[in-house]
C-alpha cells in the first residue's frame, strides 16, 4: 500500500501525486485491525545508500527499512546470525542485517556478524548475513541491506528519498 500505483489505474496521475503517503500510525492500524493477515510490514522502498567498513565501500546498496515482518513477507533465510526481532524493530535499534554478496564484497572471508559498518553516515551492527540467493526472477536479496524502519525514522521524516508503504501477505488458501 503506498501512494503509488504498480500497475494499470483509472486515477489520473495528478488526482495519485495528490494522495498522502503511508505513515507509521496508518501500518499499526493495520496490522492491529485488519482481520485474516499472516503479517503485515512497514517498508521505507527506494533507499541506495553506501556501506562502509574498514576502509572499504560498496556505493548504491539497495536498502531495505522495514519493520521485522518483512522476513516472513519475503521469506528471507539467515545463514549466519540472526535477523532483527520485534523489539530492535519497535526501538529503532542501529542493527542491520546484509546480503550474502555484499557481505563477500566488505568482509572477504571474515565473519561480519558482531561487526560495525557505517550506513546513513551512522554506526550500524550487523546481526546477520543472508543465504545465497543467485540470480532469479527480481531483485536479488544478495546485494541489499536490511534495517528497521525505526532507525531510519529517527534521523529523518521522510527525507530519505524513501518511498513509506505497508505491505501486507494475506492468508493461505485452503
Amino acid at each position: 500500500l503506498t501512494k503509488y500505483s504498480f500497475g494499470p489505474t483509472e486515477v489520473p496521475r495528478w488526482q495519485r501525486d495528490n494522495f498522502p503517503q503511508v505513515d507509521y500510525e496508518e501500518f499499526e492500524y493495520i496490522r492491529r485491525n485488519v482481520p485474516n493477515t499472516r503479517a503485515v510490514a512497514y517498508v521505507i522502498f527506494g533507499l541506495n545508500e553506501n556501506v562502509k567498513y574498514n576502509g572499504k565501500t560498496v556505493s548504491g546498496v539497495p536498502i531495505t527499512a522495514a519493520t521485522e515482518e518483512i522476513a516472513a513477507i519475503d521469506d528471507i533465510k539467515v545463514e549466519a546470525g540472526r535477523f532483527f526481532a520485534e523489539a530492535e524493530s519497535v526501538n529503532g535499534n542501529p542493527v542491520v542485517v546484509l546480503g550474502n554478496t555484499l557481505a563477500s564484497n566488505l568482509f572477504d572471508t571474515e565473519n561480519p556478524v558482531g561487526k560495525t559498518v557505517r550506513i546513513f553516515g551512522r554506526k550500524l551492527t550487523v546481526i546477520g548475513v543472508l543465504k545465497k540467493y543467485g540470480e532469479g526472477f527480481g531483485d536479488s536479496p544478495d546485494e541489499k541491506g536490511f534495517v528497521p524502519a525505526n532507525f531510519v525514522r529517527t534521523f529523518t521524516t521522510g527525507g530519505t528519498g524513501g518511498i513509506p508503504g505497508a505491505v501486507v501477505l494475506s492468508p493461505e488458501k485452503g
